[in-house]
């Protein structure tokens, strides 16, 4: 492949790469009621495609539902805002890898670039959770957890709510 190639697809997964991170931290400056609500909203339409009764149950019934289901929903969108990431950062340092086998053997090269994901996920999503605590109405047990794995597994593990509780006291 030419340098130019090379070149324009690095400039390409940058861009990518930046907006993805430019769109999480905008989200993260959300409130917290205006990100419950909007999590609220994605977490109805879902439940109103997926069961096919939603809509004749009760209004208390659907808030039951609604709760139950809305902390799946947010955990997977989540994910779903850090996947790109961890795809285009680990595409770009794929990008370098004719300049970087001269100091890695190839049975090195990607395990590298999947650390260094994994590194890259880790270091953003302190960030990201971290800087939550100077938006207005955000709680300190919304910094829930440090599992990125560069974006691909972020937020696999799911926090004990007692726990988060006995931390805001």
């Amino acid at each position: 492949m030419s340098k130019t190639k090379i070149i324009l697809i690095r400039i390409a997964l940058s861009v990518i790469l930046f907006s993805n991170l430019v769109f999480i931290s905008y989200q993260s400056t959300n409130s917290a009621e205006e990100s419950d609500g909007m999590s609220t909203k994605v977490t109805e339409v879902i439940l109103t495609a997926t069961v096919s009764d939603f809509k004749e149950k009760s209004e208390p019934e659907q808030k039951k539902m609604i709760d139950d289901t809305n902390g799946i929903v947010r955990e997977c969108a989540h994910t779903a805002e850090f996947v790109p990431v961890g795809i285009t950062f680990f595409g770009l340092l794929i990008t370098f890898k004719k300049a970087l086998q001269k100091k890695l053997t190839a049975r090195r090269f990607y395990p590298s670039c999947a650390l260094c994901t994994c590194l890259f996920g880790l270091l953003y999503a302190v960030f990201d959770e971290s800087h939550q605590i100077f938006v207005p109405e955000r709680e300190r047990d919304r910094i829930r957890r440090y599992t990125p794995a560069g974006g691909i597994v972020d937020r696999a593990p799911k926090f004990d709510r007692r726990l988060a509780y006995s931390l805001k006291e």
